[in-house]
């Protein structure tokens, strides 16, 4: 069970007298592409290139990572009524196919790993 809190600043509600419950907060603090944007930085950042190369990788990460986040986010605050139903049908495609999405980023994983292991000896 979440034990409500009251929120004074940072987090808050819509409705600013409803309490935001510990679920929320811990919710709001695990989040995913936080990690991720933390990983490509790290593997940019550790990689052997010129300033032009990770200028390069950090365009790309930001074009292929920004619009992923942004695009659903926005469409939905211009189109809510119409983006409800494509969202609701995507968000169920994604969860029938959840151990085939995690295994498919795993293996990439596991080749980069590979790859970079094998490219380093």
């Amino acid at each position: 069970m979440c034990t409500p809190l009251r929120v004074r600043h940072g987090l808050r509600p819509a409705d600013r007298g409803k309490p935001v419950d510990a679920q929320t907060i811990w919710a709001a603090t695990r989040s995913k592409p936080a990690k991720h944007a933390a990983a490509a930085g790290f593997a940019i950042g550790t990689a052997h290139m010129s300033v032009l190369g990770i200028s390069v990788a950090v365009v790309y990460f930001t074009a292929l990572a920004g619009p992923t986040a942004a695009v659903p986010i926005l469409a939905y605050l211009l189109w809510t009524h119409r983006v409800d139903r494509q969202l609701e049908r995507f968000r169920s495609w994604m969860q029938r196919r959840q151990a085939l999405i995690t295994a498919a980023v795993l293996l990439l994983i596991g080749i980069a790993l590979l790859y970079n292991g094998i490219g380093a000896v």
